[in-house]
């Protein structure tokens, strides 16, 4: 029932934005409106998952998992990385980087599974969870970077100099948080 208040909100949001500003293209309020549901919705998943039986586990798995993909990422594409990921999107970004924060995330991942005085996922299990965290993870980067580079823009804020933005920081973490909870949701 929420949900649907919802929508029905947004969309009475929408036509009233319309009324007002008449000039304003129905693709600038789709971006709008994407803003919305990508920031506002999937930060919601990040509150469900808290909200789960072992929930603030599971969220701190999952923050642990994207640092140690964005670390993994970072110091291996410095050291090792030759051959260009996404060279439009995201021109710093390299195959070798974007390799070696999966490993950096699964490896992680499973040993922290492993040493952990209440074992979220079964040992083994956590060489796929980090793979996937970390996939996500960097798949949501991209997008971010895809839509500063269509806005052209260099940095999504200016509260944090140097690293892009708040958004940037969150990036990865709120486009691995809907598939992260439902996994949660239905495999564990």
């Amino acid at each position: 029932m929420h949900a649907i208040l919802l929508i029905v909100f947004i969309v009475l949001l929408n036509i009233f934005y319309l009324i007002i500003f008449p000039d304003v293209k129905l693709w600038e309020l789709a971006l709008i409106l994407w803003g919305i549901i990508y920031i506002g919705g999937f930060m919601a998943y990040l509150l469900a998952l808290r909200q789960l039986p072992e929930g603030l586990s599971y969220l701190l798995l999952l923050i642990f998992g994207i640092w140690a993909s964005d670390t993994g990422a970072y110091f291996i594409g410095l050291s090792f990385g030759k051959h260009r990921l996404a060279p439009r999107i995201s021109p710093k970004k390299s195959l070798e980087g974007a390799a070696g924060g999966v490993v950096v995330s699964a490896i992680a991942i499973e040993t922290l599974i492993k040493f952990s005085p209440f074992p979220l996922i079964p040992t083994g299990h956590g060489l796929l969870w980090g793979a996937i965290i970390s996939v996500l993870g960097q798949l949501g980067d991209l997008i971010e970077s895809a839509y500063k580079r269509e806005a052209q823009v260099k940095d999504s804020g200016v509260i944090l100099p140097g690293h892009g933005g708040i958004l940037d920081r969150l990036d990865s973490l709120l486009f691995a948080a809907p598939v992260f909870y439902y996994a949660v949701l239905i495999f564990l």
